[in-house]
């Protein structure tokens, strides 16, 4: 698929604290359909994707982390 049709979506974690974590959780995302590519990094806490919308969203890579023990921080709310 073309990258321009590619959505480009980020994923806080919690609980990142070496690589092989961050590498776990970049199998976890990297093996869905519908991911054509990912990155991961444990020192910023955060998912990176790029996904073909019409095979997977956001809400699926989110609860296949949970599925698999991924915590998943919590949007913050600002008054």
């Amino acid at each position: 698929m073309a990258k321009d049709k590619l959505v480009r979506i980020e994923i806080g974690v919690v609980g990142l604290d070496c690589k092989a974590c961050s590498f776990a959780a970049y199998n976890i995302v990297a093996g869905i359909d519908g991911v054509e590519q990912a990155t991961c990094s444990f020192k910023d806490g955060l998912i990176t994707a790029l996904i073909d919308p019409a095979k997977t969203q956001k809400a699926v890579l989110e609860d296949t982390l949970k599925k698999r023990n991924v915590t998943l921080k919590q949007d913050q709310v600002t008054k």
